[in-house]
């Protein structure tokens, strides 16, 4: 068992040194780490490489680079421009880190900046030259959309849901230039917004006799200006302010009247000289108006008993009927028909031009109780 404990010690920690001339690189490195992968975070280059010692090759190459993944099933080259020894994952890559690399010849005569390549030229003369853009800098509330460093290569940055590119409507798209610098970086900013305008005014309550009114406003226009009054997006604002001050004039509905124009009400009418509302219509205490209750008058009866309205007949001649089902077809073929009254133990109609409610709402003295009388009323749908 202890020799068994040794054994995988021993494989964890294994070391193959190896040495390597590759484009005038003379170049030895030893693998720390066989079958462990370096994440894919901080990788700068992605690219088909033949053999390990050429991966090896492109890392030397770069002071940039500090850790690399060789994927020994598909021959990958992965170059990092961090190391994470230690924390590394299973995985089918031979992994070497920078401090493994020892460079002993480079064609470079004076060591590459950061961020340049050193490359050898057919002559066998090195030169450094700018193949990636190292320099990233993740936005502050965003993230970065591709991980391509290349020069031509592009990236999008793309910021944090309630953070907006600012002064860009979309995600800012970057690349890679020549100069080894990025066209674009993103500034994510937090949205805050602000108030949109003002809606309508909703009708008045009242037409006289000062009513309210509302009006509202939501909180919808992303804004960077802080100086602005801003507000928690979804949210509604309302106000509301008192309208249609004027005195209302004297209700006219029950009066007495000689023409429609006396009776100033919307929808009044004059029926056998009394103010009426129309005949879809009701008189509303509250706001001193008619109010619509009705699209249309129904074929159904409302019957009253004992109850007689006194006049308001249409002027019609009194209608004769064997039965009270014809009363109530010949007042519904009467398009200006609402009511009849109708003796108990008669034949005999008398047609009427109001109903039950227009004469309790306009002057309830009209209404009589009669015995020996019913008063039929159409209803309103």
């Amino acid at each position: 068992m202890r020799y068994q404990v040794l054994i995988s010690i021993l494989f964890q920690i294994s070391y193959a040194f190896s040495y390597v001339r590759v484009d005038n690189f003379e170049i030895s490195y030893s693998i720390t780490y066989e079958s462990s992968c370096h994440a894919e975070k901080d990788r700068f280059l992605f690219k088909l490489e033949s053999s390990i010692e050429n991966c090896v090759k492109e890392c030397s190459s770069r002071q940039h680079c500090q850790a690399l993944n060789f994927r020994k099933g598909i021959n990958v080259c992965e170059l990092f421009s961090t190391s994470e020894s230690g924390q590394l994952g299973r995985g089918d890559c031979l992994h070497v880190e920078k401090d493994d690399i020892n460079v002993i010849q480079t064609p470079c005569k004076n060591d590459c900046k950061y961020g340049e390549v050193c490359e050898t030229t057919d002559s066998g003369i090195g030169r450094c030259v700018i193949k990636e853009c190292v320099n990233v800098t993740f936005p502050d509330h965003g993230t970065i959309l591709g991980n391509q460093r290349e020069v031509g290569k592009k990236n999008r940055y793309k910021c944090d849901k309630g953070y907006k590119e600012k002064n860009v409507t979309r995600a800012t798209i970057a690349e890679c230039l020549i100069t080894g610098n990025w066209s674009a970086n993103a500034e994510c900013h937090k949205i805050n917004y602000t108030w949109a305008t003002w809606m309508d005014w909703s009708p008045c309550s009242l037409s006289c006799g000062s009513g309210m009114r509302t009006r509202v406003r939501i909180c919808s226009i992303a804004s960077e200006n802080l100086s602005e009054e801003l507000c928690q997006e979804g949210d509604n604002g309302s106000e509301e302010e008192s309208c249609n001050k004027q005195k209302c004039p004297s209700p006219t509905i029950g009066n007495e009247c000689t023409n429609d124009t006396d009776c100033i009400e919307t929808e009044g009418t004059c029926i056998g000289g009394m103010c009426f509302c129309n005949r879809l219509y009701r008189y509303n205490t509250t706001i001193k108006n008619c109010t619509k209750v009705c699209q249309s008058m129904s074929n159904e009866f409302i019957t009253h008993n004992n109850m007689h309205i006194i006049g308001f007949n249409i002027g019609a001649d009194n209608m004769r009927e064997n039965t009270i089902g014809d009363c109530e077809s010949a007042c519904r073929n009467n398009t200006e028909c609402l009511s009849f009254d109708a003796g108990q133990g008669g034949n005999e109609c008398t047609a009427g031009a109001v109903t039950y409610e227009m004469i309790k709402d306009a002057d309830p003295g009209k209404l009589s109780n009669s015995p020996g009388y019913d008063l039929f009323t159409r209803k309103c749908n």
